[in-house]
């Protein structure tokens, strides 16, 4: 595994070549490349024809059939000795994956399927690919058009865009480049245990850390200071910081409100939650796309992370549960067994509340 100038992460591994075959991938490409070039070329004539005309294009679930299961049955997934492997419209809390790769039940990769000439860069369908992983509790989540194709490291520090892997267009690309990126992720692969991703070298984490830092949400933010501001006045007193705790204060009856906060794009949000949040007081979530925040009983979310007395469960040191919010509720939910949430509405901390 290594590195390129910018800052993406390139498999380098010999070995994840092994257990494909090449002439059948070769074959696989040249069809798939023809069939999207038929398609293409019809588009471009209805348009020419009747500017007024919807043109004619692969939508998601011909580019799933046609372009994108041919090749994850060659790499192993949804094969006739194990069919389980390979799901088509895995359901999710949050929607449904195309597909999921899966090892012993456990999914390790999820591939989101979009029409035909998408952009792939949009920060929106990228954001969408992850939070599908990220609710079946992939470490990889893939994204393509049936040409191109990208693969993001789905619990990897950063925004969306800057989670990915390696991409590829198959409209272009050699056999050898196919190999490597199809290689990285292949069924065997997976079941040995060797789909992971090396930590970059420290000249580019020293990079990305500066970009995180400026993106960072903050409690010195006007977004964040007015909810603040609004405990306060929910409580009917001031906050007084907690010494050697970060963004940690105290009531003047000595309860301890944490703030939890997140930033980026609008729709969900994702928290870190570290087990010592749990003993005890209180958590203000906060979001800058979210107009209000949420008020939450330590013990509520003790209860639901904790709850399942599981040696993982007992074991682990932090968490990273989204919140999703809509006029018909605000949910809290993670990667947990059953995908089990918690419903925050009710814990519903408006602008202006008091």
């Amino acid at each position: 595994m290594a590195y390129t100038d910018h800052g993406v992460m390139k498999i380098t591994d010999a070995t994840s070549q092994a257990n494909i075959d090449l002439v059948a991938l070769n074959a696989e490409i040249s069809a798939i490349r023809a069939y999207a070039s038929r398609h293409i070329k019809v588009r471009a004539k209805n348009a020419d024809r009747s500017k007024g005309r919807r043109e004619r294009h692969l939508n998601e679930p011909q580019v799933a059939m046609v372009m994108v299961q041919p090749i994850l049955n060659l790499m192993g997934w949804g094969t006739r000795d194990d069919p389980d492997s390979l799901w088509r419209e895995l359901a999710l809390p949050n929607g449904q994956a195309d597909f999921a790769c899966l090892v012993d039940k456990e999914v390790k990769v999820t591939i989101e399927c979009k029409n035909l000439g998408v952009n792939l860069r949009d920060e929106k369908v990228v954001t969408q690919a992850g939070c599908y992983a990220f609710a079946a509790g992939a470490p990889f989540a893939v994204l393509t058009d049936g040409l191109v194709w990208a693969i993001y490291s789905t619990f990897a520090k950063g925004r969306p865009l800057e989670k990915l892997v390696r991409k590829i267009d198959l409209s272009r690309c050699s056999i050898d480049d196919a190999m490597e990126f199809f290689g990285f992720w292949n069924k065997a692969r997976a079941v040995a245990g060797e789909i992971r991703v090396s930590r970059p070298p420290t000249s580019a984490r020293k990079a990305r850390g500066r970009k995180a830092k400026r993106r960072r949400a903050s409690l010195n933010s006007p977004t964040f200071s007015k909810h603040v501001a609004l405990v306060e006045l929910s409580i009917g007193g001031t906050l007084r910081p907690v010494e050697n705790a970060r963004n940690t204060f105290e009531t003047s009856t000595g309860v301890r409100v944490r703030f939890c906060l997140s930033s980026g794009k609008k729709g969900a949000a994702m928290f870190n939650i570290g087990r010592e949040y749990l003993n005890g007081g209180m958590l203000f979530l906060a979001h800058e796309g979210c107009e209000h925040g949420w008020l939450v009983p330590a013990d509520k979310l003790s209860e639901y992370l904790l709850g399942a007395s599981t040696a993982e469960s007992s074991a682990r040191k932090t968490w990273t549960p989204r919140v999703s919010w809509s006029e018909e509720g605000d949910v809290l939910w993670t990667n947990r067994e059953a995908f089990k949430t918690l419903s925050l509405t009710a814990h519903r901390h408006p602008a202006g509340h008091a």
